[in-house]
């Protein structure tokens, strides 16, 4: 495991100087292998004690053992081309830019994936009578990407774009119901709004957010974390583009488990599915 996944693991847990710690040894890559323990205190605003605190937090015995791992990462961060999308890049070049920093952050959300977790998730999701699903802005754009797939297989999905209409659905949700959240941040008032009411509601709660503390995984019974994206620099925002397809990821794995379940006749629906697609193509 990379030092990069095994930050992405933790970081939700790590104390305000650990992140400190952290954000620099991924911007800064380059500098941090080559700085000692006292260096590293200094330029982080933390100490030499923390710097320690934070090698041991990774499960390395000491920085040295650390160095080898930041050395691989900056070589790879820096042979893959992760760097912002600039104005004079040609249309190949962002091909690779944003299909490398899909490949590195899909390794990373491999890594923070809880199996034993997601074990009692599927049954829940499995059981549902309906499914009430709530994401504005780009997550509400991979909220609506899981509506049609569950509906493509026979379930009751509620969903709506609209913030307004989506606080109502929510006070409709029931303990025989799941409500699954799209939110990066896990900030976005009007989803805690309607994470509080389902709470209040007894429904089964899921958010897929990311990796950090936030009050809406407080509100939930089930996390489903994201990797922590830092690629905002740029004017194109990367790391908007990157959490969208993460989330149509995760939906796309709770789909197929989900489908999974009466296989058979699951396969069948899908078939009526394609069939009457097919007559509207044909009619036009």
């Amino acid at each position: 495991m990379g030092i990069k996944e095994r930050i992405s693991q933790v970081y939700g847990n790590m104390s305000k100087n650990e992140k400190k710690i952290a954000d620099y040894c991924l911007s800064q890559p380059e500098e941090f292998k080559d700085l000692s323990v006292q260096e590293l205190g200094r330029r982080t605003q933390t100490s030499p004690s923390a710097i320690i605190r934070f090698i041991k937090k990774l499960n390395y015995n000491k920085l040295n053992d650390m160095r080898f791992d930041i050395l691989n990462f900056h070589n790879e961060e820096t042979s893959n081309l992760q760097l912002p999308v600039s104005e004079n890049d040609s249309c190949k070049s962002v091909c690779r830019i944003v299909a490398d920093m899909l490949v590195s952050e899909l390794k990373v959300q491999l890594s923070l994936l809880n199996y034993k977790q997601l074990d009692k998730i599927i049954p829940i999701l499995r059981s549902a009578k309906r499914y009430y699903l709530f994401g504005l802005g780009t997550s509400g754009l991979a909220a609506s990407s899981m509506e049609e797939k569950l509906i493509r297989i026979g379930k009751t999905v509620i969903f709506s774009v609209s913030p307004h209409l989506q606080l109502i659905n929510s006070l409709n949700a029931t303990e025989e119901d799941v409500a699954i959240f799209f939110s990066y941040s896990g900030k976005t008032p009007e989803i805690l709004l309607c994470a509080e009411q389902t709470k209040k509601q007894h429904a089964n709660s899921i958010a897929i957010t990311c990796n950090t503390p936030s009050k809406l995984s407080k509100l939930v019974n089930y996390t489903i974390p994201l990797p922590n994206i830092k690629s905002e620099s740029s004017e194109i925002r990367l790391g908007a583009l990157i959490s969208g397809q993460l989330m149509n990821y995760i939906s796309s794995v709770l789909y197929i488990c989900i489908a999974q379940d009466h296989f058979e006749q699951t396969k069948q629906q899908l078939v009526k599915t394609k069939k009457i697609i097919e007559q509207i193509k044909t009619e036009k």
